[in-house]
Order: C-alpha cells, then structure tokens, then sequence
C-alpha cells in the first residue's frame, strides 16, 4: 500500500477520505489541517501536520492528494517538484495559463505522476459517452452540457473556474482529435460577481456544436451530458447518478465512483510509471485553463 498524505480538511477532503479509507491501494497516513474542528473522522494513527512543508519534509508519505483551496497548488507543487513527489492537484490546475505552461513545462523534462483532481475523463460513464460519440460521430445534432450547484460563492475562484473546468476537460479529452474553431460566451444570470450561470456555445472544427450551460446558481447540483443525434435518439449521462439513458430507457449504471476510478489511475501510474495518456491529461487541464483566461 501506498502511503497517502491528504492536503485539506474541509467538505472534499472529507469525501477523498472516506474514499482513501476504504480503498485497499493507498494508506492515509496524514492530513494536513489548520482547524481545531474538522469534518475528517481521523483515526488514530493518522498524524495531523499544520502545514504541507511539515508533511513533505517527514519523509513518510510515498505520494500527496491536495483537497483544499486550488491556490495552494502553486505552492505545494515548488515545494515538492524537485522531489518528485507523486500528487494529485486540486482542480483548476492553476490560477492562470502561464502558471500552467510552468507546470508542462517541468514535467516535461522531469516525468512524475501528476495528476488533476477531475475524476470525470477517468468514470466509465465518460467512457461509454465516448464510446457512443465515436459510433454516431456524423450523425450528431448537438451536445448540451450542464454542470454547476447552488454555490460555493468563493472570493478566490470565478465560478466558471470552479464548475466549467470539470466540463472543458470532458469535451477537449472526448474530442482531442478535434480542433475548437469558435466559441462564445453568453451571461445567463447574474447575482453578483462570483455568482452567475453561462453558457458557451462551442464549434469544432469538424462541424461539432457543443455548448455548456455552467456556473453557481442553479437551483441544486447538476452534472448532466445530452446529446441529441439527427434521427431524434436522445443520449443522457448522469455524472452525479452515475446512469446513462437512451431515449429515457435506462442501459447503464455504473457501481464504481469517478473519484474510486481516478485513485486507481493514479495507483497504476504510481506502479507502472507516468505515461503519455497520464502527461496528456495535464496538457487539456492546461487548455482548459487557457480558455477561461480568453474570457476572465
């Protein structure tokens, strides 16, 4: 088992946990938490630090997963380069494109595991979603996307930078052999600056429409990928139920979460080493990242 060192101790630490916990590759051995108080049911044995650099520098974590505010990524990330410390990076990558290009740019030259906290492009939902575009690619009408919640309203991150990221990536990964030829941008509701919902409406260069309706102020969570093809068959995959429907007739359901998947990619790069796929992954959270900079 791999040690596992957890970066944050908030909600989503929390759900990383439970899922580290019952997973039998990875051993959470410590976490990193400034709070007197916290939702993590810690056991014992699980060593509590103030800080990454304390956690890093004990030499008893084979890799780290950051589950905290995405602006520690840039931190943590210097700290531990050199080290090659195998880490999970909290989603959006970076603050900005030019952070991320720093990103690229090191592992190009120094390959370790790095992964981004997006367990969608690793679900089986969005492996059958693929699946399905790769059989019915020129029989597509259009593909709406909508993903967003009710908050979080945060001070630090754009809402399009906290929800949108997770569906840019499931479209530049599902069409990465296809090129963005336009897209715009439309404000769709606004309460204030960091509360909003857009849209996006995108067009490949093979002809591909695609738009994304996305932010934090829909009524509740929502994570849900159409398509609509030319002869009136409806796709629908739910990535929060993990169903994928037919014309309204369920045809899966998935036993696995996106987030068991994504540990378990990350155990086989950690065992078998960090590959092309792997490096691909940071490439589109990069480009991803390079989209929202064009309109934030």
């Amino acid at each position: 088992m791999h040690r596992l060192g957890l970066i944050g101790c908030g909600n989503w630490a929390q759900t990383v946990s439970n899922e580290i916990l019952k997973n039998n590759k990875f051993k959470l051995e410590g976490v990193v938490c400034r709070q007197k108080k916290t939702l993590l049911n810690i056991n014992n044995g699980i060593t509590i630090y103030q800080n990454f650099e304390s956690m890093v520098d004990s030499k008893n974590f084979d890799c780290l997963y950051v589950a905290a505010n995405p602006d520690l990524n840039k931190q943590v990330f210097d700290y531990i380069k050199d080290k090659g410390i195998p880490i999970i990076l909290e989603k959006p990558l970076a603050n900005n494109y030019k952070e991320c290009l720093n990103i690229v740019k090191f592992l190009k030259k120094n390959k370790f595991p790095v992964f981004t906290n997006l367990p969608n492009i690793y679900s089986e939902n969005f492996i059958k979603t693929k699946e399905y575009i790769k059989k019915n690619i020129k029989n597509i009408k259009k593909i709406i996307i909508y993903e967003g919640n009710f908050g979080p309203f945060r001070k630090n991150i754009h809402p399009i930078f906290d929800w949108g990221i997770h569906s840019f990536t499931l479209i530049l990964k599902l069409f990465d052999n296809d090129k963005i030829y336009n897209i715009h941008n439309i404000l769709l509701k606004q309460n204030y600056n960091n509360a909003l919902v857009s849209k996006f409406n995108i067009i490949f260069e093979s002809g591909i429409n695609v738009k994304i309706v996305t932010g934090n102020l829909f009524k509740k969570k929502i994570r849900l990928f159409k398509i609509y093809l030319n002869n009136g068959e409806f796709f629908l995959s739910d990535l929060i139920k993990h169903t994928i429907y037919i014309n309204n007739h369920l045809i899966y359901q998935s036993k696995n979460t996106p987030l068991k998947l994504l540990l378990s990619k990350f155990y086989n790069s950690l065992s078998k080493g960090y590959n092309d796929d792997d490096f691909q992954n940071i490439l589109i959270s990069a480009d991803s990242i390079k989209i929202f900079n064009d309109y934030y």
